[in-house]
């Protein structure tokens, strides 16, 4: 080569400068490149973030609001109850053992005095929480309409009129909505004039 020993030399500076400009290009590019991703990220992250926050906030005011639905349902299901006053007016050693699994109850029991008949019922309905709760309120309410309403005084009785009761509420429509629970029942009925009382008992499939 014709070229000098200076020429030579900054050429090479040249080059050596030409590829740490390369190398530096490359590395603000590839550092661009990574802000980038970690701003998209970021903005993902918040969005996600955000998406949570709405939907923490739904679940929550989904769950106050369910909580407060079952809550007024157990108050509605506790005022039918009878209460320990109640029993203690006829019978004063008396007390009552209640304690539901959930908030509202599937199991129910039931005082009545009528024409000089104490009626005593316990009953344990198929089922916790809300669906059991719904069938304890259908046969508080037909216990008083038999009892109550028709004077349907025999233990017996009464429980075979339960059962024509509820079959005919829970296959009105069609078979297709037929309810393959029920309740377990203990009925006791207390002469007080003549002071003899009468037991009758239903098992889990004999209502529905």
């Amino acid at each position: 080569s014709d070229e000098g020993p200076f020429l030579k030399e900054e050429r090479k500076l040249i080059n050596s400068l030409a590829e740490m400009l390369k190398n530096y290009l490359e590395k603000r590019e590839a550092q661009l490149e990574l802000q980038k991703t970690l701003e998209g990220l970021e903005k993902l992250v918040e969005h996600r973030t955000f998406e949570l926050q709405l939907t923490h906030e739904k679940l929550s005011e989904a769950h106050t609001s369910i909580t407060d639905s079952i809550n007024y349902a157990q108050r509605i299901q506790q005022s039918v109850l009878p209460s320990v006053e109640e029993l203690n007016s006829h019978f004063r050693e008396s007390f009552i053992f209640y304690r539901p699994k959930d908030v509202v109850s599937g199991d129910f029991y039931w005082f009545k005095y009528f024409n000089d008949l104490v009626f005593i019922a316990c009953v344990d309905c198929t089922g916790h929480g809300v669906p059991g709760a719904l069938l304890s309120m259908i046969g508080n309410q037909l216990l008083e309409h038999i009892i109550i309403d028709r004077g349907v005084i025999r233990p017996d009785d009464i429980l075979e009129e339960m059962h024509k009761a509820i079959l005919r509420l829970f296959t009105r429509n069609t078979s297709e909505y037929k309810i393959p629970d029920g309740m377990d029942m203990t009925l006791c009925v207390i002469d007080t004039k003549n002071k003899q009382l009468s037991f009758s008992g239903a098992g889990g499939h004999a209502f529905f």
